[in-house]
């Protein structure tokens, strides 16, 4: 693991920009509407006076591995191999879950942060939890790292990834910086929780934080932040729980993943790998299973089964209420006051050099 301090310096004391400098900010399970729970003011005002995408399309399976990984490679998961936060397969014969393995089927598919240096030039890439992140790909780690540690505040994580922009040796060009909520608290609570409201509040105070640190050590002219997510939630209750040994017996399969899918027809779909339609980009690998079986919206199967509602995603791509999240460039890689109709997750990993800052926080 590499991990820089943050290092207090003027744009006098950096080495020229040679390359654009690019921030990716997730916010794991940002629904779709949680700009309208009038809690989020910062966002908001980002999302009012930069550029924004009215809604950013999930890839199927809308997890968090499937989604940021495709953020990251720019390829579907039926191409990057990495399905579902755990999966059966059938090379190994054993289920993945998170490990080296689960993000290296095809060594020649690579993240963002590894092309980024393999570019060379002076280019150095900072990874910041991001899921995949801490494992090698090419046999080489990120110059700058911090793997998965929740111990470490969100204030810190920020100060940490900024001070990679400012290093003085090895000055990054590309961050990319993961935080876990609301997708955390909604598993517990729900959705549409007060305490979910405190954890949208509490990003938002942070995204404050994090963008009058860049003011404060004059980055806010040079680096282009996008605020994204990977996926929505849905709630479940105990009623609408399907339970497969009804229809199957446990011991004739294994399965892999979790609800809303079964990796395997009342409130549920079941498909022959031939079958899995082609707009979910999901077929097309060894991976995937020889029978997928889908819960309805707003059902889930047994997997889940415990004495409180489930909370959820994960539902057909199609149905853009339960899947959407925002996408926000509050520093106008497009231009100002710009609202686009969609973008989907592949599309967001290609950075653009921007014509300049128009927008000063």
């Amino acid at each position: 693991m590499v991990a820089s301090k943050f290092f207090e310096a003027s744009m006098a004391e950096l080495t020229v920009v040679m390359h654009p400098l690019l921030l990716i900010v997730s916010y794991d399970g940002f629904r779709h509407n949680y700009f309208e729970k009038q809690v989020t003011p910062t966002l908001q005002k980002l999302k009012t006076l930069g550029t924004h995408a009215e809604y950013m399309r999930n890839v199927f399976e809308t997890k968090t591995f499937p989604n940021h990984h495709s953020i990251a490679t720019g390829l579907f998961p039926e191409v990057h191999g990495v399905l579902a936060n755990s999966l059966y397969d059938p090379i190994y014969k054993r289920v993945l879950n998170f490990s080296y393995e689960l993000w290296h089927q095809n060594e020649n598919i690579i993240p963002i942060w590894r092309l980024n240096e393999n570019s060379g030039e002076g280019r150095y890439s900072g990874v910041m939890m991001w899921p995949g992140g801490g494992f090698t790909y090419q046999n080489t780690l990120p110059t700058h790292l911090q793997n998965y540690n929740t111990s470490i505040s969100w204030e810190e994580r920020v100060d940490m990834a900024l001070g990679w922009f400012l290093h003085p040796v090895t000055p990054a060009n590309l961050v990319m910086l993961y935080f876990e909520e609301p997708d955390a608290s909604s598993h517990i609570f729900g959705p549409e929780s007060p305490q979910v409201l405190k954890q949208l509040a509490k990003l938002d105070r942070l995204t404050d934080y994090l963008h009058h640190r860049l003011v404060d050590n004059n980055l806010s002219d040079v680096v282009n932040v996008f605020h994204l997510s990977d996926h929505g939630m849905d709630t479940v209750t105990l009623d609408r729980i399907v339970n497969l040994t009804d229809y199957v017996d446990r011991s004739t399969y294994i399965t892999s993943g979790s609800s809303p899918n079964a990796s395997l027809h009342d409130n549920f779909s079941v498909f022959k790998r031939a079958d899995i339609p082609e707009r979910w980009h999901f077929k097309n690998n060894n991976r995937t299973p020889p029978i997928l079986a889908v819960a309805d919206e707003g059902y889930a199967f047994d997997d889940l089964f415990v004495y409180q509602d489930y909370y959820i995603h994960n539902y057909n791509i199609t149905r853009e209420q339960s899947v959407t999240k925002p996408l926000v460039d509050p520093y106008n890689v497009v231009g100002d006051h710009v609202s686009a109709p969609v973008v989907t997750g592949v599309a967001a990993r290609g950075p653009r050099a921007r014509v300049g800052a128009r927008y000063k926080f």
